[in-house]
């Protein structure tokens, strides 16, 4: 998986791990016996990571196999992408997105008379005549097709620069490349996440929201210990086959959480290795 961030702004995770624990103990009754606060505050860090990695995994008598718990975690990141990969992004329908408005930054941040910090209208007019690094800031340049996009974008922006000071308006916008960059904050739980990532790290997703994933399950694990690529082969053991980095990721992962535990998860996790080892072999 990737080791570096260019697409990921900024990440937050809320809840992670213990609130996975909380919402494991509430439903056994076990919140009875112990304090909430008790599974909230003080239930070590690690221990919480391996109920976590096991709800995703089989049904057992400990209630592990139950993703829901999951649904407690909160993820919130913001990505710098293009429209097409917002486009795909948002149809993931259980997340909630905020992204940059094209039409508000024709009213406000392309205007050359808007004197404010914010405004965008320098780099607008530097990307119009063709200035390399104002056009990678204001669009997103893939390595195919990179002279037909570059066109495309200056040319855009050469017809703002046009519209005087008056602003992006309705007929103008319908002109936008969807190369065109964009801000979008995604919030969404750890569960759906899980979602979203076996089906863009697949080879056959489009690549910027692929890289997009891979940034952010990096980072996710690097940042907040959240083991999304051990996550994933259970959750989906055929992303084995068509991802060899993502086994050894998962095991390296998995590698840590195991040297980290407490021997009542020690069988399991080693359960788990056995069998992500196994389904490499065979795929």
């Amino acid at each position: 998986m990737r080791t570096s961030s260019d697409a990921v702004i900024l990440l937050n995770v809320y809840g992670w791990p213990r609130m996975v624990v909380v919402a494991v103990k509430v439903s056994q009754g076990k919140t009875f016996l112990k304090s909430v606060e008790h599974y909230a505050r003080e239930y070590p860090f690690w221990d919480a990571v391996a109920w976590a990695v096991l709800a995703v995994d089989t049904p057992c008598l400990e209630r592990q196999g139950y993703e829901s718990v999951l649904e407690h975690v909160v993820i919130q990141f913001v990505a710098r992408c293009s429209r097409i990969c917002t486009h795909e992004l948002v149809r993931h329908r259980l997340a909630s997105y905020a992204q940059t408005s094209t039409r508000v930054l024709g009213l406000e941040g392309f205007r050359p008379d808007d004197r404010g910090a914010g405004s965008l209208y320098p780099l607008v007019a530097r990307a119009a005549e063709g200035d390399t690094e104002a056009l990678q800031v204001l669009c997103v340049i893939p390595e195919t097709h990179r002279d037909n996009v570059i066109s495309a974008c200056r040319e855009y922006m050469r017809r703002v620069v046009e519209a005087q000071g008056k602003g992006i308006d309705q007929g103008l916008r319908y002109a936008q490349p969807d190369a065109l960059a964009a801000h979008i904050l995604v919030t969404t739980n750890l569960r759906e996440y899980l979602h979203m990532a076996a089906m863009r790290l697949h080879p056959h997703a489009h690549w910027e929201i692929r890289r997009l994933f891979e940034e952010t399950a990096y980072k996710l694990w690097i940042e907040h210990r959240v083991p999304v690529h051990l996550m994933l082969l259970l959750k989906r053991p055929g992303l084995a086959k068509v991802r060899n980095d993502l086994v050894a990721a998962a095991l390296e992962e998995l590698q840590t959480i195991t040297s980290r535990i407490e021997d009542i998860h020690a069988k399991k996790l080693e359960a788990l290795a056995k069998s992500i080892l196994h389904n490499q072999a065979t795929a």
